[in-house]
């Protein structure tokens, strides 16, 4: 009984060592070609035999998991279980038949779809090309997608996927991360459920605003956004931290703004449009300063209740606003200490006090074509002095009427946009001063007439 054990065991274990030894020709093929009837190879298709398993049929045939091998393609794909049934399991979509289907595709890796031109696949459960049709022939309008990882989809012309459940359906789209979709065309998306549906744009972070239902998906538009930076947190809570729009508007989510030392800043800043500025609670608003200096230049300050306090300069530096031709509205209860220089017109819409003189240039040298104003008392007793009630807040006022003015001084009345008339004040000297010499020579000669009177009794 011993020596029939011996002989069984060394029988078992010479058995092992012929199998161990068998030649690699003579086992089964993993990789094959396709054939046609006169067993020569058909239009350079291969792929992994029936005896690996989970293959697709012989010849490249197409079946309920796989659809027809395309021509000079390479179907490496594992897959057990038809489109429908894959998708149901896991992320990315249904389709019509897994394997290497578009013309010189290639695909590996388990459940994936190569169906354009050139397309190549890796990874698990994922498409490179139409889901609903495969390209056969060479064709320009869907070619070399290519698609990665986990349930991701490349459909658009030269378009990639990465990621998990990505999508790039635009042309030439590009997704990276989980849940991103590029439908615009040459349009980018990155992180976490973020949309790039318009043309050319680009969107990272998470659950954009913008950007997440197109303004132009096919064609160039500056009305729509051309880089996003989401910080939404849902389906229904999409917003923007960053938006750029193509036509250079920016929108700046947050709340604060802080620019390093400008003096690295080679270039030049140019204000284009307005700026908007938002208080906050933390002291100054805004401070700029010139070649890194710690010195303020220009600050907007705050009040404790976040009111809009003051705009300032510092250092003993000029503190200059320009509006290029259009009107500048300052809305206050006055101006604090300092020298003002306005170089334009000024309109005040209320009542204006001066602490101290009011001077008005009235240099000879700046003036042309002086002639003497003559006689004006005619002119002056057609002016009556009123008293009236303002009906903007109802306050007792003594002067004149613009329009009994514009009669006899038209050059001391003004209109505005609104057509309403302004009196220049301080041009009715001159003419008060004119009155009053020809009046003072009227006298006079009155005096020398009542003197030679007396004196001839």
């Amino acid at each position: 009984m011993k020596k029939l054990i011996l002989i069984l065991g060394i029988f078992a274990f010479t058995g092992q060592e012929l199998i161990a030894q068998v030649d690699d020709n003579a086992k089964k093929p993993m990789l094959v070609a396709n054939e046609n009837s006169d067993n020569n190879v058909e239009s350079g298709r291969i792929y992994a035999s029936t005896h690996r398993g989970a293959s697709r049929p012989q010849d490249g045939a197409a079946n309920s998991i796989f659809g027809t091998q395309a021509e000079w393609s390479v179907d490496l794909t594992i897959s057990e279980k038809t489109p429908a049934q894959a998708a149901a399991l896991w992320p990315g979509p249904d389709h019509n038949g897994m394997g290497a289907t578009g013309w010189g595709s290639f695909t590996a890796g388990a459940y994936n779809r190569a169906s354009g031109n050139g397309a190549f696949v890796g990874g698990f459960h994922n498409v490179a090309g139409p889901t609903g049709s495969d390209i056969t022939s060479i064709n320009g309008n869907s070619i070399g997608q290519t698609a990665f990882g986990y349930g991701t989809q490349a459909t658009g012309n030269a378009s990639f996927s990465a990621g998990e459940g990505t999508e790039a359906s635009g042309s030439h789209g590009v997704v990276f991360g989980k849940n991103t979709l590029a439908s615009g065309s040459f349009s980018t998306a990155l992180g976490f459920e973020t949309d790039a549906t318009d043309y050319g744009s680009i969107v990272i972070g998470t659950w954009n605003s913008s950007g997440s239902s197109a303004t132009s998906a096919a064609s160039f538009s500056t009305s729509a956004p051309a880089f996003v930076i989401g910080n939404g947190t849902g389906s229904g809570s999409r917003s923007d931290a960053f938006k750029v729009m193509f036509n250079g508007n920016t929108t700046i989510g947050g709340d604060d703004l802080t620019i390093g030392d400008l003096s690295a800043f080679s270039g030049s800043f140019t204000q284009r449009s307005a700026i908007d500025v938002v208080a906050h609670s933390d002291g100054d608003l805004m401070t700029g300063y010139i070649n890194g200096s710690t010195g303020d230049r220009f600050n907007i300050e705050l009040d404790a209740g976040n009111s809009l306090a003051k705009i300032s300069s510092g250092g003993g530096y000029d503190l200059t606003f320009s509006t290029e031709g259009g009107t500048m509205n300052f809305e206050s209860n006055g101006f604090g200490t300092g020298t003002y220089a306005f170089n334009g017109n000024a309109t005040v819409s209320n009542d204006l006090t001066v602490s101290g003189d009011v001077v008005v240039s009235s240099d000879a040298r700046l003036k042309a074509n002086i002639v003497s104003l003559g006689s004006t008392i005619a002119r002056l007793l057609l002016i009556d002095g009123k008293t009236y009630t303002m009906k903007k807040d109802g306050k007792q006022k003594i002067g004149v009427l613009a329009q009994d003015i514009q009669k006899v001084f038209p050059e001391l009345v003004s209109e505005d946009a609104n057509e309403m008339l302004a009196v220049n004040y301080q041009g009715l000297v001159p003419v008060l001063i004119n009155a009053l010499k020809e009046q003072d020579d009227k006298i006079s000669r009155l005096e020398v007439l009542v003197e030679k009177l007396m004196s001839d009794k």
